[in-house]
């Protein structure tokens, strides 16, 4: 019998343990239920658009937003590529062209950087996020959809062979 992924594990953890603190960021925390049901609903959008064992990067700061992204895009059977924000252009289109990326979580405060990349590189990068409040502007180069995290909270889990997954860690490790 194999060992659970990350994603499996955390699931059966966020089920025994749903009230308690999962991450604490300062002024804001999130339960183990809490963070299952908002990476159920990353997830389900994701595996609407997304194929599975894609390269999924993520470009936003915040914390809460970043462990959501990991577990969502683990349960939608892809992988993740996490980029910091605090690199400069260059470096991100560096990385965005070694891997290929092209599907993004990203937020409202990095959008505006996918759109400057992919105007120079003549590319459209799908980028999903959860934009509280309003809708986000329009970022020429940037198709981006709105998440509800809260949507559709029900449990997502693409099932995949633990070769694929590893194959796919590794790609994201090159970046």
């Amino acid at each position: 019998m194999r060992s659970p992924f990350v994603h499996e594990w955390f699931t059966s953890n966020a089920a025994a343990a749903g009230d308690l603190i999962a991450i604490d960021a300062g002024p804001r925390t999130l339960t183990y239920a809490e963070l299952d049901r908002r990476s159920n609903g990353l997830a389900h959008a994701l595996t609407s658009a997304v194929p599975a064992g894609t390269l999924v990067g993520i470009l936003t700061d915040d914390i809460i937003s970043v462990v959501t992204s990991m577990i969502a895009i683990l349960k939608a059977g892809c992988a993740f590529v996490p980029m910091d924000p605090s690199s400069g252009d260059a470096r991100l289109s560096t990385l965005i062209d070694a891997v290929d990326l092209t599907w993004w979580i990203a937020d409202s405060s990095t959008l505006h950087r996918l759109s400057a990349i992919g105007q120079q590189r003549d590319r459209v990068f799908r980028a999903f996020g959860a934009f509280p409040g309003a809708p986000p502007a329009t970022y020429p180069g940037v198709e981006v959809t709105a998440v509800d995290l809260d949507a559709d909270s029900r449990p997502c889990m693409v099932a995949r062979e633990p070769d694929e997954l590893k194959f796919l860690g590794t790609l994201a490790a090159l970046g």
